[in-house]
C-alpha cells in the first residue's frame, strides 16, 4: 500500500491517506493534499481510497466509537479519583503523624 501520492492536476503537493470520521463515512480511507482548506493557496484535491461503507457497518462503528469515548471518560474519572484517595491518606497519615510524635 503506498502511504503518499501527488496531487495530480492540481497543486502537486504530497497527499496523505487519513481516515474519515464523519457519521456518513466513518473509517472510510482517503487521500487528502496537505494544502486542503488552507487559506493561502487552498487545495481542493480529494479521492477516496475505500469503498463507501454499507449501513450496518455505519452504525456499529458510530456505536463502538460512542463506547471507547464512554469508557476512556469512565477511566478518567476512575484516575482522579484514584489520585483524590491517594491524597487523602497521604494527608491523613500526615495528621496523624503530627498527633501522635
Amino acid at each position: 500500500m503506498v502511504a503518499e501520492m501527488k496531487c495530480v492536476g492540481y497543486c502537486r503537493a504530497s497527499s496523505t491517506l487519513k481516515s474519515g470520521w464523519t457519521y456518513e463515512n466513518p473509517c472510510r480511507r482517503f487521500w487528502g493534499c496537505g494544502n486542503y482548506r488552507k487559506w493561502v493557496r487552498g487545495c481542493k484535491f480529494f479521492c477516496w481510497y475505500d469503498l463507501p461503507v454499507n449501513a450496518r457497518s455505519k452504525v456499529v462503528i458510530v456505536g463502538l466509537r460512542r463506547m471507547v469515548a464512554d469508557m476512556e471518560k469512565e477511566r478518567k474519572k476512575e484516575k482522579s479519583l484514584g489520585i483524590l484517595v491517594l491524597v487523602v491518606v497521604f494527608f491523613v497519615g500526615f495528621i496523624l503523624r503530627k498527633i501522635f510524635s
